[in-house]
């Protein structure tokens, strides 16, 4: 189910709403992040900022590890934090959406590992991360 990412009131914006990311799927086992790529993404070259791919990439597995470990895919609900991220940026482009599929790897008590693709235009890998999150 896709969802607008909602504007905060009287407080500070979130990093989310700030960079325009939009939730379009999230559940225990996959959750999917995307962008339509403006000027606020780009680098000083027009290409997307590394910055701006990375973050969408993380925001989608944050989602996921958070999601898989809610109570009602069967785990305690505790917070989780991000302790570990490998990432390699394969590919770039300036315009359009930008898409980042989590895909669960591993839920356990203490470790929960998502990997994501950033996908853009013509489902173009643009760039894969894996992320280890532990709870909080």
């Amino acid at each position: 189910m896709a969802s607008e990412v909602a504007p905060t009131t009287g407080g500070p914006v979130r990093f989310t709403e700030h960079l325009g990311f939009r939730t379009v799927e999230s559940t225990p086992e996959r959750a999917v992040v995307e962008i339509e790529v403006d000027d606020q993404h780009r680098s000083p070259r027009g290409l997307m900022h590394g910055g701006a791919i990375l973050a969408l990439a993380d925001v989608a597995a944050t989602a996921l590890a958070m999601q898989s470990n809610s109570v009602e895919a069967g785990g305690d609900g505790r917070p989780m934090a991000v302790i570990d991220v490998h990432a390699s940026i394969l590919a770039n482009q300036a315009e359009g959406r930008v898409r980042a599929e989590a895909r669960l790897v591993r839920r356990g008590r203490r470790v929960t590992v998502v990997r994501v693709s950033v996908l853009g235009e013509d489902e173009r890998l643009i760039a894969e991360l894996t992320s280890t999150s532990v709870p909080v």
